[in-house]
């Protein structure tokens, strides 16, 4: 092997996966519309989204109702509940991990179960964190990483912590969340670098392809990467007329990015992105 070819293993291939890996979500054509599916008046208050498997699972916002719909047309493939009489909370996230599944209320309140047959009920763990209604809680999802379910807050960040938002970390194993954000993104630093001036996280979701995280805000409808440091990669927004109420957001093992909208007075949609 000649010098010229070791530089360019040492030097250029880690600064070339580098650069993939910081622009992942510049490389979704977000100006096309999606595929879009009207969902069932069941799903109107459609909230937060998760992949289990090949399983594409959602939830209510009020109930304890949970729906494996159909990627390919959106239709609902079965429902369950949590608990004989479906729970009610105000429900507005939903993780997997592995067999587990998780439900987070915008208390912070988590709900553990299992996946069930269609018209049955699962049985459930409640776990109480130290989060509250004053940080409304908005996102949910799994890091494999680190073994923990990140929780993204639309409220207040916490203490010391103002012209942020805040993503919390929940390690699985203990049921302990850590008391520190594991991210904190800067509203000065979005209004900078992309011109975001109002955001409210109400999604956030793991690239399983980069690590990186996408984190959705249903105010101007945007969509920010941040790194697994928790470092500002890229925004994107979304288009007005293809989403009303964006509150869902969750990525296949093969990078299509699925979003769910409420309905507001009509139906909720499930909107589908791919690659370039």
């Amino acid at each position: 092997m000649n010098l010229i070819t070791r530089l360019f293993i040492l030097l250029i291939i880690p600064l070339f996966q580098k650069v993939i890996f910081c622009q992942h979500l510049s490389s979704y054509d977000f100006s096309k519309s999606p595929d879009q599916f009207k969902l069932s008046s069941e799903l109107r208050e459609i909230s937060g989204l998760t992949i289990k498997g090949n399983k594409l699972f959602t939830h209510e916002d009020e109930k304890g109702n949970i729906y494996q719909i159909d990627p390919a047309t959106g239709n609902i493939i079965k429902k369950f509940r949590l608990g004989k009489k479906a729970v009610h909370n105000d429900f507005e996230g939903i993780a997997a991990a592995g067999k587990k599944l998780f439900l987070i209320s915008s208390k912070g309140e988590i709900y553990l179960f299992y996946e069930q047959k269609n018209n049955t009920y699962s049985k459930y763990t409640k776990i109480n964190t130290p989060l509250s209604g004053k940080n409304d809680v908005e996102g949910l999802c799994f890091d494999p990483s680190t073994y923990s379910l990140l929780i993204a807050c639309k409220g207040d960040p916490g203490k010391d912590y103002e012209g942020f938002k805040a993503v919390y970390s929940f390690d699985i194993a203990s049921r302990k969340l850590n008391n520190k954000p594991r991210f904190l993104i800067s509203l000065d630093e979005l209004q900078k670098q992309f011109g975001i001036k109002r955001f409210s996280p109400s999604g956030i979701e793991r690239d399983p392809k980069t690590g990186s995280f996408f984190v959705l805000s249903s105010n101007e409808k945007y969509i920010v990467e941040i790194s697994p440091e928790g470092k500002l990669i890229y925004a994107v927004k979304l288009k007005h007329k293809y989403h009303n109420q964006p509150e869902g957001i969750a990525i296949t093992s093969d990078s299509q990015i699925f979003i769910s909208d409420e309905g507001g007075k009509g139906e909720g949609t499930l909107s589908k992105y791919y690659l370039k």
